[in-house]
């Protein structure tokens, strides 16, 4: 599926930064995970129909636990 090709992509783009120690891309990858959602959580115009390029996105979310 395209959407989880992008969001797999982003997350490899992340991993694989150059401004990131090894150590931090271990956390990171320990820690990420890609969700395609383009079909089956689709963005709709003010008419109610898919958009079909607003739909193509990427979202990052952190989950931050303090103890």
């Amino acid at each position: 599926m395209l959407s989880q090709k992008r969001a797999d992509a982003v997350l490899d783009y992340c991993l694989n930064s150059a401004a990131t120690t090894q150590e931090q891309k271990d956390h990171f990858g320990a820690l990420a995970q890609a969700r395609g959602y383009s079909f089956s959580d689709p963005v709709f115009d003010e008419n109610g129909n898919v958009d079909m390029e607003a739909s193509r996105r990427v979202a990052v979310k952190f989950y931050i636990q303090v103890d």
